[in-house]
């Protein structure tokens, strides 16, 4: 189709040349004016050229977005257990709280060890309320203490 066009374009340019220098024996004021408007029906043409430029362009542009798009989709409907790329997978939900460092019951006072999920004198569960760390030690006779409460 460009290659039409191009060829119009052409055969109307030869044509109004023809046509000019056949009205310049006759006036040259009437073979400038047969020029300017033969130039000027040639606007149509050249802007239609350029517009199928810009269309190939587009077509080009439309084809990577739909390629990205699948590529996308293709992602989504990846099954859960493969990682997505850049999504944040996290491991297994805890069933269980477990206490970092030494921490104190809320509920009786004893101090309990660090990697317990429950409080070893009267089996309350550990929650982030009792981050607070004891700077008692953890001794044998603050344990022996406990137990007789």
């Amino acid at each position: 189709m460009r290659t039409a066009i191009i060829v119009i374009i052409v055969i109307q340019l030869i044509a109004d040349v023809v046509a000019s220098l056949a009205l310049l024996g006759q006036n040259f004021l009437l073979a400038i004016l047969g020029l300017a408007l033969a130039l000027l029906s040639l606007v149509p043409l050249i802007a239609l050229l350029r517009c199928m430029d810009d269309v190939s362009d587009l077509q080009s542009e439309v084809y990577s977005l739909r390629n990205r798009l699948h590529q996308l989709e293709g992602q989504l409907a990846a099954p859960e257990d493969r990682p997505v790329a850049g999504a944040f997978v996290s491991e297994a939900p805890q069933s269980k709280m477990t206490a970092r460092e030494r921490w104190t019951c809320s509920k009786c006072g004893s101090v309990n060890r660090a990697g317990i999920n429950a409080c070893e004198s009267c089996g309350a569960r550990y929650s982030f309320e009792q981050q607070k760390i004891t700077d008692a030690p953890l001794t044998k006779w603050r344990l022996k203490e406990n137990k007789k409460k």
